[in-house]
């Protein structure tokens, strides 16, 4: 996948079948989805691939279980469904993830639960252990449905929970334990799917930093951000999938706005190995002290923390605050009051803006489901449909529905489901122990590489990995790493090579987990930096405003100084 390619297939054609505004995980899973019913589809985002709202998430393949208070029973059914399929269909990537839900009373919480289903509102409530073994034994009946390969939910006793876990706050009356999954880095799972969409349909375009200005005479004008270049195109239909930004993208493209509700939720990750040693392999989700559901999860080596949920009104530049940082700190005593953490030990935050239907009432109660708004073509565009809501358990099927939409206004028919198709390096990815070390044999690495490194390059890229692994063994060097990091210098070639990265912040934000984890010194970032200059023909000039950029995003968004 090459960003110079992408761009001369744009100036050889004019027509496209389908205009697809936005490269989160929605207008990625149309793009994808269109490409493989053969349709001849351009994918254009104002920043880099995944790194909006969808690269803002908690990192969760899940059903939603608090979803059923609020009788949103068609979406948690889906969301389970879906998340089942991504287990299936990404191995390498998600992963099944137990979770605890400590209960400090027992029959609490039917009264405000009923409210909430019925569409009222009601005062925080501690929800007791009925009531999240009634919610588990439907959460259960909808997970046998499709491809569940999950244990079984239950609730543990007091006695049982504080021995399985003895750091656990001694109030609890009992836990409640199922599953759901991880997502072990979302924005490569989302690259994976633009690489099969153009490996399988090559008339298809994907661009990153690339925007749709407004438009033209007989079309849309883009203008890209790193050539300077300006386009028209033509299309037969666009799908504005620009999150947050939706109702912004429709002003342009004079068509009818105002479909968005903006909830901009933040997130910490924390180096404190008496917390990830005390929650162990399992997530935690439990009521804050103010009745909301927050989330502690294991995330590599380190632990994530979650989640606000805050109305806004413009979703351009947010930040983690001191007050978030500070709540999602606190809330750790509630199920570990032994544990006071402070902002010395967060490596990296992050806050995005999940673009929710509008709707009346507190956003925690908007519904998390996602609708597709149908504008009409009319003199001046083709018919637009905005993608509202949604998240990335259900991106697929949202996907599926938007395509299905689409097509029949086209007179196309579908060709193939995307249900049951592998992603990326999940295709032939071992699911065995026995299997992985019979894959890990077929790939014949010479001793002095390492089976630790290999199986780092397994998990980063699945099956796939056997492509970065014959670059760097055609490498001078081939165990090189960054300093302070586990990545290899010739695994950051590979990427620049072939994963159309632009800027220095695509490579540490995105195509990596460095800065996230914090693994990002000084040295590494100047490193990354020169290697990246080096394939991308970056001069001095050029390397020292990549560095001024990143350091910026850095330390604005994120926290982290370099």
């Amino acid at each position: 996948m090459n960003r110079e390619a992408e761009l001369a297939k744009l100036g050889r054609t004019s027509h496209f079948d389908v205009l697809v505004i936005g490269a989160g995980i929605n207008g990625i899973g149309v793009f994808h989805d269109l490409a493989c019913q053969g349709l001849k589809v351009l994918m254009v985002d104002r920043g880099d691939f995944c790194s909006g709202t969808s690269a803002a998430s908690s990192h969760m393949a899940h059903g939603g279980i608090r979803y059923l208070e609020y009788g949103d029973f068609r979406l948690v059914r889906e969301a389970i469904q879906e998340r089942n399929r991504l287990l299936a269909n990404a191995p390498h990537f998600v992963k099944p993830l137990p979770t605890r839900i400590p209960l400090f009373a027992i029959a609490s919480g039917f009264g405000s639960a009923i409210r909430r289903f019925l569409g009222f509102s009601a005062q925080p409530a501690v929800r007791g252990a009925w009531l999240i073994q009634l919610s588990l034994l439907l959460y259960d009946s909808y997970s046998r449905t499709v491809r569940n390969t999950l244990p079984k939910s239950y609730v543990e006793s007091r006695r049982s929970s504080l021995t399985r876990f003895p750091r656990l706050n001694p109030a609890i009356k009992a836990s409640a334990h199922y599953h759901d999954a991880l997502i072990l880095h979302p924005e490569r799972l989302a690259l994976e799917l633009i690489q099969a969409a153009l490996a399988r349909n090559p008339a298809c375009v994907a661009l990153n930093y690339v925007e749709a200005t407004d438009l033209a005479r007989e079309g849309v004008r883009l203008q890209d951000a790193i050539e300077g270049s300006e386009h028209e195109i033509r299309c037969d239909a666009i799908v504005n999938a620009a999150g947050p930004w939706i109702d912004r993208v429709n002003e342009r493209l004079d068509a009818p706005s105002d479909f968005v509700l903006c909830s901009k939720g933040s997130h910490l990750v924390v180096d404190h190995p008496p917390l990830r040693e005390a929650i162990g392999d399992h997530m935690w989700l439990f009521e804050n002290t103010d009745g909301r559901y927050v989330l502690i999860c294991p995330f590599h080596h380190r632990v994530l923390l979650g989640t606000t949920d805050i109305p806004v009104e413009n979703p351009d530049g947010m930040y983690c605050t001191p007050e978030e940082l500070q709540y999602m700190l606190d809330m750790v005593q509630v199920p570990f009051p032994q544990f006071k953490l402070t902002p010395d030990c967060v490596v990296f935050h992050y806050s995005g803006v999940r673009p929710l239907a509008q709707a009346q009432g507190p956003v925690a109660a908007v519904s998390r489901d996602h609708i597709v708004q149908r504008t009409p073509a009319s003199d001046r565009h083709p018919a637009i449909y905005s993608l509202v809501g949604g998240k990335w358990t259900t991106f697929r099927a949202f996907s599926e529905q938007t395509a299905d939409m689409v097509m029949a206004q086209l007179q196309r028919e579908r060709k193939v489901s995307t249900r049951n198709q592998a992603i990326g390096g999940g295709a032939g990815f071992p699911l065995t122990d026995r299997d992985f070390s019979d894959y890990v044999k077929s790939l014949e690495v010479p001793d002095e590489f390492g089976a630790e490194r290999l199986e780092r390059l397994l998990g980063r890229y699945g099956t796939q990995a056997s492509h970065v692994l014959a670059h760097c063994l055609s490498h001078a060097d081939p165990t090189a790493a960054i300093a302070d990091s586990t990545y290899l210098r010739a695994e950051i070639e590979y990427i620049c090579h072939h994963e159309m990265v632009a800027h220095l912040d695509d490579l540490v934000l995105r195509r990596t987990l460095m800065a996230m984890l914090g693994h990002l010194s000084t040295e590494a970032l100047e490193r990354t930096a020169s290697l990246a200059g080096a394939i991308l023909g970056w001069d001095d000039e050029r390397r020292r405003e990549e560095l001024e950029r990143c350091r910026h995003l850095l330390r604005h968004l994120h926290g982290v100084s370099v």
